[in-house]
């Protein structure tokens, strides 16, 4: 979000986000390496070329997967075996005695355990000047278990080293940007209007205004009050929900969404559907 809400609303209409198979064709064209975005004039001409007004790029390092396996093994009986023997008992005489044996069986079970570690370094840098515009890196462990019983049951993660590898990537990546998409990067949303009149309406219009001037805080005392006129109409929530977004409460602004969504379904599914997003990813 942007303090003048009206300029953002401006700057969106020229926003393009390219698909990444055309950003990496791109790259390839110009022969890009990423170490080379260390030098501003590769980061300008970058950024001109795919007309980006900034870059998001990094480095990554994984260890090799380390496999231990360890054997569990138990006894259990499977049976009962049966032996008559002959005997001569106190009476001098031979007799069939019956014995029974329980049949025991030594099973096992192998628990497999996978681990790697993953360091991943990311930088926002503005194409124009390449200024750094946010900068982190994270260390991240990724693991996972397998089990398989000699009867040839198997149950946990048995997929293979490689699907391994890219879903550890995905995560330390993600838990890198997690923090950054929600504050960093831009998502335009459109203020309820209320086309009635009366003093509902006006606490809408007013709070629109302070918002669209930077006034959020002013904004949000003005749709609290639409609220106490009139809690069972939409605008006011709708806006409180953008409200909440901007002030990083995503719980609460998917609440506000997906109750203004089920009367005004557009554009708020959608802002409902862009915010669940934000709160399964922490």
């Amino acid at each position: 979000f942007a303090a003048d809400a009206a300029e953002l609303m401006r700057a969106a209409e020229k926003l393009s986000v390219f698909p990444p198979a055309e950003t990496r064709a791109g790259l390839a064209q110009m022969r890009v390496l990423a170490s080379a975005f260390n030098d501003p004039g590769v980061v300008a001409e970058t950024g001109k070329r795919l007309g980006a007004d900034a870059l998001l790029f990094g480095d990554l390092q994984m260890t090799e997967v380390r496999r231990t396996i360890k054997r569990e093994t138990s006894v259990r009986q499977t049976g009962v075996r049966h032996e008559t023997v002959p005997e001569t008992g106190k009476d001098g005489k031979v007799h069939q005695v019956d014995y029974a044996y329980p049949v025991m069986e030594e099973i096992w079970r192998d628990r497999i355990q996978r681990s790697l570690q993953v360091h991943v370094e990311a930088r926002l840098v503005r194409a124009s000047d390449a200024v750094v515009l946010w900068q982190a890196s994270t260390d991240w462990t990724g693991d996972s278990l397998a089990e398989e019983e000699q009867s040839g049951q198997r149950r946990g993660d048995w997929s293979s080293d490689e699907e391994f590898r890219v879903l550890q990537m995905h995560r330390a990546a993600k838990q890198l940007l997690a923090p950054l998409l929600p504050r960093v990067f831009t998502r335009v949303r459109r203020l309820a209007v209320c086309p009635d009149e009366g003093p509902y309406a006006e606490w809408i219009k007013t709070g629109n205004e302070a918002v669209l001037a930077g006034s959020w805080e002013q904004g949000g005392e003005a749709y609290l009050k639409a609220v106490s006129l009139d809690s069972a109409r939409p605008e006011a929530y709708a806006n409180l929900g953008v409200l909440r977004e901007h002030q990083g409460d995503f719980s609460q602004a998917l609440c506000d969404y997906e109750s203004v969504s089920r009367k005004i379904p557009e554009p708020w599914t959608g802002y409902a559907r862009e915010v669940k997003k934000i709160v399964e990813s922490r």
